[in-house]
This record gives structure tokens, sequence and C-alpha cells, in this order.
């Protein structure tokens, strides 16, 4: 019965379209087109999640304010050029340099096919304008890129094979804001490599969704090549929509996080904070706080990371838990008073750095909401309760 009415449906659908070609000039292409974006609309969106390609379709709003490239520069190279929206701004402001245009899935005739992951083109003296793509390793069915740069992120990898070439000139990247805030090893070294080759001129923060088919937080920054190895750098940073500015000091020694001396707190000696997992058992002379932590914004004003004390309660975790953690202490027995004065001062401490540093401290989680959503790590957490333990409780 259900297939009938499909028939039927489907029928009446394609006579209606043939009457509308038929009689209806002007109504043609919008026929034709809607036809084709109904059968391929799911496709093309799943298609380009699978390579993470997200293309600029607001590069007005993303790149006004940010630096045309210099007289001096080689030429332009777009690595991605995807639809070529990055370009259509280039030339409403004037550029005058020849341009060359690659992607791996050319939709203008003028973009020349090249896997430039893979093969890059020589990026010596251009100035580069790109939206690379964002896609995680785990998300990937081949892994021969990530190797070959020994990274987790398609974008990293296009960062890296940046990096291992003679200095560019300069230019434009869109990429997720996480580049500049993750604490891993892996991403200080990638950062390093970069911020210590290549000044940056201007940050443009975007705490809301400016892409329509990815949620990922996003930086636009203007940089240029330096000629002497960087050790640290003031930068304009604007966040938007709110359009604050600030100068903000990154450096080597913070492995070029803003406000990322918080990971170097001092701890006292023979103190040890572990999260609650169940099944585990306390270790000898090990004690289980009433102190739960959420470490992750939830999005809205009053969903922030914090520490709570809450008397009887544990979080029941298991090893894959990220989200809460009740945590025990080794080498110092906290009353109940002193928890709480432990969770006082660690919310009060994590505010004030996050209102000095827009909490570009802490990685980034998923997508923006209210503001953009972030995570503490669980080591650096243990290091403030740490810290405020040696402070308040010697």
């Amino acid at each position: 019965m259900e297939e009938m009415i499909e028939k039927v449906v489907a029928k009446k659908i394609n006579e209606i379209q043939n009457f509308l070609i038929e009689n209806v000039d002007d109504v043609k292409p919008q026929v034709v087109m809607s036809t084709e974006m109904s059968k391929n609309d799911e496709t093309t969106k799943e298609g380009k999640k699978m390579k993470g390609q997200f293309y600029t379709v607001n590069s007005s709003y993303i790149l006004d304010g940010l630096s045309m490239p210099p007289k001096y520069a080689r030429c332009v190279i777009e690595p991605f050029a995807g639809k070529g929206d990055l370009l259509e701004w280039l030339v409403k402001n004037n550029n005058t340099l020849p341009i060359e245009l690659y992607d791996i899935d050319p939709k203008k005739e003028e973009v020349v096919q090249r896997d430039t992951l893979m093969y890059p083109p020589n990026y010596k003296d251009a100035w580069i304008l790109t939206n690379p793509p964002y896609l995680a390793r785990n998300k990937c069915d081949k892994k021969e890129v990530f190797d070959k740069y020994d990274t987790n992120d398609l974008y990293k990898c296009f960062i890296t094979s940046l990096t291992k070439q003679e200095s560019c000139a300069g230019g434009i990247f869109i990429i997720p804001a996480g580049f500049f805030l993750s604490p891993r090893d892996l991403d200080a070294r990638c950062r390093n490599d970069f911020l210590s080759k290549y000044k940056l001129l201007k940050v443009k923060y975007f705490e809301e969704t400016v892409f329509p088919d990815t949620t990922t937080t996003v930086v636009a920054f203007a940089f240029e090549k330096s000629p002497v190895l960087l050790t640290e750098q003031s930068v304009e940073w604007v966040s938007l929509p709110s359009g604050d500015k600030r100068i903000f000091k990154m450096s080597k020694d913070d492995d070029w996080i803003i406000g990322g001396d918080i990971y170097k707190l001092s701890v006292p000696i023979g103190v040890k904070v572990r999260r609650h997992v169940e099944g585990q058992k306390l270790k000898d002379g090990e004690k289980r706080t009433y102190m739960t932590l959420s470490a992750l914004d939830s999005g809205r004003k009053d969903g922030r990371i914090s520490l709570e004390y809450k008397e009887g309660y544990v979080y029941p975790a298991k090893e894959c838990s990220r989200t809460y953690a009740t945590l025990c202490i080794l080498g110092k027995n906290l009353s109940s008073e002193e928890q709480k004065k432990i969770c006082l001062e660690f919310n009060a401490l994590v505010e004030k750095k996050r209102g000095e540093t827009w909490s570009l401290f802490l990685p980034q989680f998923r997508e923006s909401k209210e503001y953009a959503r972030k995570r503490i790590p669980f080591e650096l957490a243990y290091t403030i309760v740490l810290h405020l333990i040696s402070i308040h409780l010697p």
C-alpha cells in the first residue's frame, strides 16, 4: 500500500515539473536546480564532512580588517580553493598579484587538480589565503597523510607542510580555534613550529557559528614572515560578534597559549590529586573528598566549569568519563570546611583567569552556544587544587 502511494506521489510530482518546464520559461532553471538539490544535497553535505571541507561563504565578514598581500610577495596561493569564495574577497580588495589555485576536487576550470597535502606546491615567498580542511585522524579512513606529518588533523597536516618548507611571505588562514588552545605536546609542537617563524598581525576569534555546514569555533588570522626566530609575540585579538579587542602576550615558554602560565603553578611536595573511578581502591593514606569537578561548559551562563562541594556525593565515574570527577587526595586530609574553601577559591581563580584571557587557556569543546564552550583538562584542575592547598592550607 505504501509503495503504491509513493508511486502515485512521484508520478504527480513528475507531471507538475514537466508542466512547469514546458509552460513557464523563467522557472525552468529553478525547477531543474531544485530537483537536483533534493537528490544531491545530503550526499554533498556528507561528502564534505568526510573530506573535512567547509566552504567559506561569509568571506567578507570573516576576512575584513585583515591584511592584504604585500607587493613583494611572489604570488597568492590558495591550496584548497573550493568554490573560490576567498578569492572573491581578494579581487574585491584590488589584489594585483598573480594567483595560483589548487584543489583536490576542483569546482572551477581555473583551479588545478592537486592533493596539496600529499604534494604541496612551492610556498616560498608566496602569500597564502586559505581555509584548509578540518578532519581528525580518527574520523578518516586513510591515514597516510597523518603519518606523513605525524599529526592528528588535516589542517595541522597543512600547517606542518608549510613549516617544513622555506618561509612563505605570509597570508591569512581560517582554522579551528583549538590550534591556539590545546596544551597537548603534539599541538604545542605544531604551534611552536609556526609561531617561531611567523608574526601574527591580527586574530579574529569567532564565538559564533560562521559556516552553515559546521559549528566548529574558528579563528581567522593574518601573519607575515619574521626575519628572526620568535620566542614571544604581542598580538591583537578581536572577539566576534562582540567586537571586543585586546592585546595578548603569547610566548614559547607558555607553549604559545594565552594565559598558559596557569599550567605551571607551584604545587606542594608529597600531595597528589586524582579522580575517583568506580572499582579502583583507594591507596594507603588516600581520602575520597566530596569535591566534584564539572569539567565542561554546558554553553549556558549558569553551566560553566566549576568545582562544587556536595556532602555525601561521589560521582560514579568510569575510566572513560570526561565530564565530571570526584577528587581523591593523597598526603593531605581536608575537613568539610576546607573542601568548601578550596571549591570557592578554585572557582574564583578559574573565572578570574577566564575573564583576563577570554578563556583562551582552556581547550575548545565542540560548538559555540551562548559563548565558545571550553573544557578543563583533569591534570590542570588537579594542578589548580594542589596550588590552592599549598597557599590556603599549608
